[in-house]
């Protein structure tokens, strides 16, 4: 009986099986699982889904640089950064020259237009904040002020030092009235702005340069009238006398 259920079978699917048929794994769905968490009381479905042998499952790659951000700058922006605010302590030195020879003279550290620092040039160094300042250096003996600027950075913990060079000459300018020394005075214009007065007969410590010298009798003087203009050089280190008829 067995033989023959076989064979009625065997002629039934014979000619749709054959020996070299390939059979192919199905997927088979599990029955749904309820999760229920202490967190959630609301039950969750999850649903097992056999996957066929061999298959490979793949999930795509993000690369992530880490502290790293890409911010979008429209076109035309120009991206600046400020520099770092200097901090701390410096120190402020002072060296001075007049013709090469070492000489006398006094400063001022501004900041903007506030003066945070004062001195002589012989002094001992000068403690002041670390920052970026404009200093004054002033001749002491001169007639008129003569002054040069300069851009100083002090550090902490550092000496800046200031250095100026002066470069001087005598000077004496004498108004005569008929052979006769008389009261007079002598004014030093450069660029057409007055710089400074001299007396007459006296002499004076100006800056070497080039010069509008204008001499005139002292007013109130009687008999003696008009002026007297003249171009007028002076070099490094000169002694020059002037005598003005008027």
């Amino acid at each position: 009986m067995k033989t023959a259920l076989f064979l009625s079978l065997f002629g039934l699917f014979g000619n749709t099986l054959g020996p070299t048929t390939p059979v192919r794994q199905m997927a088979i769905a599990r029955p749904a699982t309820q999760v229920v968490s202490a967190a959630s009381p609301t039950p969750v479905t999850a649903t097992r889904v056999a996957v066929p042998s061999g298959t490979r499952l793949e999930t795509p790659r993000v690369t992530v640089r880490p502290g790293v951000t890409r911010v979008a700058i429209p076109a035309g922006t120009t991206a600046t950064t400020q520099p770092a605010t200097p901090s701390g302590t410096g120190s402020l030195t002072c060296q001075v020259s007049e013709n090469g020879a070492a000489a006398e003279a006094t400063y001022r550290v501004l900041d903007g237009s506030r003066v945070v620092a004062s001195g002589r040039c012989l002094d001992p160094a000068t403690r002041l904040p670390a920052g970026d300042y404009t200093a004054e250096v002033r001749l002491s003996g001169t007639v008129y002020p003569v002054v040069q600027t300069q851009r100083v950075s002090v550090r902490d913990g550092r000496v800046a030092a200031l250095a100026a060079r002066f470069q001087t000459a005598r000077l004496t300018v004498t108004a005569l009235h008929d052979g006769q020394r008389i009261p007079g005075r002598a004014t030093l214009k450069k660029d057409g702005r007055v710089v400074g007065t001299l007396g007459s007969g006296v002499y004076a410590t100006v800056e070497a340069g080039t010069y509008e010298l204008v001499v005139t009798p002292e007013p109130g003087y009687e008999g003696v009238y008009g002026t007297r203009t003249f171009e007028l050089s002076l070099s490094a280190g000169q002694v020059r006398a002037v005598n003005v008829s008027l």
